[in-house]
């Protein structure tokens, strides 16, 4: 025995001063020396990982037999147990049988703050019990190893190990790109664990994939997954799936957590303290290193969005009218913003939505089912929508082929004057950052629309009579004179109330106002798209009928003092001047009105309730 002992020690010092090997490559060595020497069938040395509170085989030989011994002989029980006594880890064996195919041993040892079992099998009884006295040499010695290899290989590690960190935290620092930190982080670990697989967990929409090892983290729909608990609570977690030991690296900056790392290895013996120091201190650095590009690129995206939104306030002119400024919002949300619908409606005061013909083709072609989009009570009383899944946040509207909606009222002070709506066809493609930017552009446009809206008003008032809601006389001598100096042919008439005084006097100005308005009502369904009816003065009114020949325009005077003399209450009749031109003559505006008025007056003269011409042809 005391032979077998001494072959045991000079095998093992031959090994202990071969200077280039791991303690793993160490760890193989001893186990292949103690197999050969003592006839074992297995030999398996477990040390302790504090992080995961269990017992990791070291050795590569594994079975299910062995990766799964210690637990069966529940060694935590019979740990706590014993805690009083000295012998616990002395070296005495613990377990014989029961554990394995045949008859086995495990030895619990320590020394430092290194806790190891040793697990020795055998073929049979008969076997074990020859090399019994032989055991806690075989313990001593191997846990004497191991600490003097670590001890030996610490400095040299850890020198090279916080150079590496050094040097790539000099990196991060030195990038102000998310996807440089993280690129350089994975070429690091790449290079130096080889055999090991890393991913980056990163919540959805925190950086498209471009090649890097990414997988989404989905926090809020798995909290009791390793990943999310390191992403919520800032501490390293570990797993076991099949048969793989998964660990989940935080990366924590002094603001937040910015996503996870996860290191997976088929090897239970690789996550060793000073790995678990080496990716705790690499997920720091590289959790401030993002933290610090975050908050660059952030503030980069701040001032691009500032000088969008200022070249879109400078664009955005008082000049421009509302189909100009639609037009331009829907090319710069499409170009800009990327959606692949864009539509605009605008609201009256009494609640009705009247659709903008700048919107895109889907609005175009989809009007009423797109009005149900604005059939929520959150959006009439002036509440943006921003959703990923339009089904779940507007779950009243009919089924549309998109899933991405941003709705955006253009509010006036207090008002809802107006909708702008982005959609796409994907999930969840606009940004919080896109929505924020739509914001600024429809508080931005409102303005012009606004100024747009009221120059429309304006320019109404001015061309149109407040009464009758026909053409001012100013606009139709703007358009009788442009077209006259162009050479065009047409005709003109004046028509007058008759007896309008004794109206006035037999039933007051309020009737006699609403009489006005009847003639002028039938006036405008009487007359061409193309012609332009106009209030004169008083209860005088004007036609001018372009490109009509003098012979026309009788035809139409005539079926008017016919339908106002059978349609208006009280009944009146009107009388007709026409004059008629083309550009044989050299034609003056006043020559083309006195004319008018001068048939007007023969038709009074000749008993009223007439039409009468002063042609000049």
């Amino acid at each position: 025995m005391e032979k077998i002992k001494k072959q045991i020690k000079l095998s093992f010092y031959d090994i202990q001063f071969e200077n280039r090997l791991s303690v793993q490559e160490m760890i193989e060595r001893v186990v292949a020396k103690v197999q050969d020497i003592l006839h074992a069938k297995t030999v398996g040395i477990y040390l302790l990982h504090d992080p995961m509170n269990s017992y990791l085989l070291q050795n590569a030989y594994s079975s299910e037999t062995l990766l799964n011994i210690v637990h069966q002989m529940d060694w935590k029980s019979y740990k706590n147990e014993q805690m009083g006594k000295s012998d616990v880890l002395d070296g005495n064996c613990f377990c014989k049988s029961g554990t394995f195919d045949g008859e086995s041993v495990v030895i619990p040892i320590q020394k430092e703050k290194y806790e190891a079992l040793v697990f020795i099998g055998f073929e049979d009884r008969d076997q074990l019990q020859s090399y019994i006295q032989t055991f806690h040499m075989v313990a001593t010695e191997i846990i004497k190893m191991i600490v003097h290899r670590k001890h030996f290989l610490n400095s040299d590690e850890e020198q090279n190990k916080f150079t590496n960190v050094a040097n790539t935290m000099a990196t991060f620092h030195s990038s102000l790109n998310r996807k440089n930190v993280l690129t350089t982080m994975m070429k690091t670990i790449k290079e130096k664990f080889p055999a090991v697989e890393a991913y980056l967990l990163l919540s959805q929409g925190q950086m498209e994939a471009n090649q890097l090892p990414i997988k989404d983290i989905k926090y809020d729909q798995s909290p009791d997954q390793s990943e999310t608990k390191a992403f919520l609570t800032g501490e390293i977690q570990y797993d076991i799936r099949n048969q793989r030991i998964h660990m989940f690296v935080p990366l924590i900056g002094t603001q937040g957590i910015y996503g996870v790392l996860e290191v997976i290895s088929q090897e239970t013996r690789f996550f060793t303290n000073q790995v678990i120091d080496f990716f705790t201190f690499l997920g720091n650095t590289a959790g401030s290193a993002l933290e610090k590009a975050s908050l660059y690129e952030k503030s980069q995206r701040k001032i691009s969005n500032l000088q969008f939104i200022n070249n879109t306030s400078q664009t955005l002119t008082s000049t421009m009218d509302i189909t100009e400024t639609f037009a331009y919002l829907h090319h710069l949300i499409q170009k800009d913003l990327h959606a692949d619908e864009v539509g605009f409606f605008l609201q009256s005061d009494d609640g009705n939505l009247h659709f903008m013909e700048e919107s895109s083709t889907y609005f175009k072609e989809n009007i009423e089912q797109c009005k149900l989009l604005l059939n929520d009570e959150r959006i009439k009383n002036g509440e943006s929508i921003f959703t990923g899944e339009i089904k779940e946040a507007i779950p009243h509207c009919t089924p549309v082929p998109y899933e991405s909606v941003m709705i955006v009222p253009m509010m006036e002070e207090r008002n809802v004057i107006g909708y702008v709506i982005a959609l796409h066809q994907e999930k969840y493609f606009f940004s919080l950052e896109t929505y924020k930017l739509l914001q600024s552009i429809v508080r931005h446009s409102t303005l012009t629309v606004t100024n747009s809206m009221l120059k429309e008003e304006l320019e109404y008032l001015v061309r149109t009579d407040y009464l009758t809601k026909l053409s001012s006389r100013k606009h139709l001598d703007e358009m009788m004179y442009e077209d006259v100096r162009q050479g065009m042919k047409g005709s003109f008439v004046i028509v007058d109330i008759d007896n309008f005084k004794a109206i006035n006097d037999c039933y007051g100005h309020d009737v006699g106002d609403k009489v006005i308005i009847q003639v002028a009502q039938i006036i405008q369904d009487t007359i061409g798209s193309n012609d332009v009816a106009a209030r004169w003065g008083g209860e005088e009114l004007a036609i001018y009928l372009p490109n009509s020949s003098l012979e026309k325009s009788t035809i139409i005077a005539d079926h008017l003092v016919n339908r106002v003399s059978h349609s208006t209450t009280p009944k009146v009749t009107i009388s007709c001047g026409i004059s008629s031109w083309n550009h044989t003559i050299n034609n003056q505006l006043k020559d083309i009105f006195i004319r008018a008025d001068r048939a007007l007056y023969k038709a009074k003269k000749d008993g009223k309730n007439l039409v009468r011409t002063d042609n000049a042809l």
